[in-house]
């Protein structure tokens, strides 16, 4: 009998956000949320130190009408081993929270490192800090705000925002 590896092919990550109400109130050129840090791979045994970061469109393109996600690369133990820059597919998945299972609908973008190039120069500019994938989270598509037909996205004031990042 052959012993084969699992190889595990994804990291994912559940961002618990509460209180988004205060948030979305704050001025917006001063608002940016971060969530705890974790290691990408298997059992966090190896992989890139990372963690979740969502702020407001305004720290890059002066507007207040969006929210953007985007993962923040930290120094890590594992950097020597690891190949850079950090060009990993990452998959956002904005979670429905609707009582009824069945009519939930998540909005899900996967984000390659080449579509988030777009987004890095000005950032980097303005903040100083490491890689991101960035994902436009609210838009004219999906207002994240609003309870109706299109999902219930916050609920008792608080978001949940899944993180999967490729190996």
């Amino acid at each position: 009998m052959r012993s084969e590896l699992l190889k595990v092919k994804k990291t994912t990550f559940l961002w618990k956000i509460e209180k988004f109400s205060s948030f979305k109130k704050k001025k917006f050129s001063e608002v940016e949320l971060k969530s705890e840090s974790f290691y990408t791979g298997y059992n966090g045994a190896s992989g890139y130190h990372v963690r979740v970061v969502m702020w407001s469109d305004d720290i890059c393109y002066n507007s207040n009408s969006e929210e953007f996600l985007g993962i923040e690369i930290l120094k890590g133990k594992h950097d020597v081993l690891l190949k850079w820059p950090f060009q990993k597919t990452v998959t956002y998945t904005l979670i429905d929270q609707n009582h009824k299972y069945s009519d939930r609908k998540n909005i899900c973008k996967c984000v390659t490192y080449k579509e988030s190039q777009r987004y890095l120069a000005d950032y980097y500019q303005k903040k100083k800090l490491g890689s991101f994938c960035p994902y436009l989270l609210s838009s004219s598509e999906h207002n994240i705000t609003s309870n109706d037909s299109s999902g219930v996205f916050v609920k008792d004031d608080t978001v949940y925002i899944q993180v999967e990042i490729e190996h």
